[in-house]
């Protein structure tokens, strides 16, 4: 809910974020969407190392 909308307002404006939580949660599909949408809608990149 709020953390995750503070998360997202983070990434927006070019900030770092961690993203913590349980095994199965979706923690690694919600990081390749904002990957994939930050590459669509911007010329930047995006570093992502998945560990587990």
């Amino acid at each position: 809910g709020i953390k995750m909308i503070y998360l997202l307002t983070a990434l927006s404006k070019g900030g770092k974020a961690g993203l913590l939580g349980g095994a199965g949660v979706g923690k690694k599909v919600l990081i390749t969407e904002l990957i994939n949408n930050t590459a669509k809608k911007t010329k930047g990149y995006s570093i992502f190392c998945g560990i587990g």
